[in-house]
């Protein structure tokens, strides 16, 4: 979720993403892109970088301030095949889940147990769980090897927190809280945060990026939302998943094989 728009940002930020092995702490830099036609593809995919800088973090582009998306995917994708959908609520193919997947993913919880935001991660999964007619279902697990998805704390750039966008079929592996800047959270605010950020990990993107490049809306739901789970900004730190989330996600990963958009 982010804290701002950026308008212009000279800023070189020390990361760190969670490690395989609990408690282990890889460091990286965050830098700030200039090769435009990274930056040209990544517009046209939809996302918002006129407002926000893309920056690097080890393997990923980060994209709107609290999204990664993996470098190599990026690059992959030819931008003239695509199909593109944005806000509410998704981007190709390449960034959502399969819909096998989508059906059993694993979450380790690897935050300080004395944080507000270590309890709100359950409501946050079950709220996406709860959806009816979909097939989205979160799972705690204690084993951070196996997890498919992995919540650790560590500082950010202009966000509060940061998902990362599905590849291979897969859910986005992080998502990190920055919970030493932000330490005033309540867990319900958290809880929103947590929200948010599950969803960019199973491919949903903001509910108030610009539609330019050929992006389009998922039929049916609004072109900017500012109730939306999805939406960027902290104006409603109390949000939930709203009826047009719902809707979304229900395209996106309906019970019915015939009836959805993954794969």
């Amino acid at each position: 979720m982010k804290l701002l728009k950026f308008t212009a940002i000279i800023v070189v930020a020390l990361t760190f993403a969670q490690c395989e092995q609990e408690n282990e702490i890889i460091d990286s830099i965050d830098t700030i892109i200039q090769d435009n036609e990274t930056i040209d593809k990544i517009a046209k995919l939809g996302f918002d970088t006129k407002n926000y800088p893309v920056l690097k973090d080890g393997e990923y582009f980060t994209v709107e301030g609290d999204i990664n998306i993996l470098a190599d995917d990026i690059e992959k994708i030819n931008i003239n095949n695509q199909n593109i959908q944005s806000k509410q609520r998704r981007f190709p193919l390449e960034f959502i889940v399969s819909c096998e997947q989508i059906r059993y993913i694993t979450v380790f919880n690897n935050l300080p147990n004395n944080s507000p935001a270590r309890g709100a991660v359950n409501l946050a999964m079950q709220h996406w769980n709860d959806i009816d007619k979909c097939d989205i279902r979160f799972a705690a697990t204690s084993n951070i090897n196996s997890a498919e998805i992995i919540i650790s704390k560590g500082p950010l750039v202009g966000a509060v927190g940061k998902g990362s966008f599905p590849t291979g079929g897969k859910p986005g592996k992080y998502i990190r809280l920055d919970l030493d800047q932000f330490s005033f959270l309540d867990y319900g605010r958290w809880r929103t945060v947590i929200e948010h950020e599950l969803g960019h990990n199973i491919g949903f993107a903001h509910s108030d990026d610009i539609a330019e490049n050929g992006a389009i809306l998922i039929s049916g739901t609004p072109s900017n939302d500012s109730n939306s789970i999805m939406f960027s900004g902290i104006s409603n730190f109390n949000r939930t998943l709203n009826g047009d989330d719902k809707k979304a996600a229900r395209l996106m990963y309906n019970l019915n094989f015939s009836d959805r958009l993954c794969n």
